[in-house]
């Protein structure tokens, strides 16, 4: 277990090198949904993948993605509400920590379950990681949608204008998923 936290770590490690850089070359938004549909993909080969190496570099992936989000979200909060960009910084952290204290006692739970019916186990087993995968993907495609670059901040790549206000709670609600 220590070694699968370990390889998580990495990619989140690899992901705070390279998620600001990308961000600032590609933009937040792409950056945010891109993240998130890595972390989904990261935890979609979990669940799919039966081998402790693919269990591994699934979570590589996975966690590449939710560090990327989580530099890029960041810097999306800072940039948008720099009035209050430090209560901003609070509410992304607390929604991270729920979310790392959360996910594996469902896990857990469902595995204990899963345990209870061989039959099922595998069901048990692969159902945190499918939803998970679902919700990200779902969340990736909210911010793609809702979400629009700061004004003001120049990127590389150009944004398109995509015609949605810029009404802010819905996208701190998505970053916040």
């Amino acid at each position: 277990l220590g070694l699968l936290l370990a390889v998580g770590s990495a990619g989140g490690a690899m992901a705070g090198l390279a998620g600001g850089w990308l961000a600032d070359r590609l933009g937040m938004r792409r950056v945010m949904a891109a993240a998130l549909l890595a972390a989904g993909v990261g935890f979609s080969l979990c669940g799919l993948l039966r081998h402790f190496l693919s269990f591994a570099g699934g979570l590589l992936i996975a966690g590449f993605g939710v560090a990327a989000f989580l530099v890029s979200a960041s810097a999306y909060l800072c940039a948008s509400y720099p009035g209050k960009s430090r209560r901003m910084m609070g509410s992304l952290q607390l929604a991270a920590a729920v979310g790392y204290c959360v996910a594996p006692l469902a896990v857990d739970a469902l595995l204990r379950l899963g345990a209870s019916d061989p039959q099922r186990s595998a069901t048990y087993f692969h159902t945190p990681f499918a939803v998970s995968a679902g919700l990200l993907a779902a969340a990736a495609a909210g911010v793609w949608r809702c979400v629009r670059e700061p004004a003001g901040e120049e990127t590389v790549a150009a944004t398109e204008d995509l015609g949605v206000s810029a009404a802010p709670w819905p996208a701190v609600a998505l970053i916040v998923v």
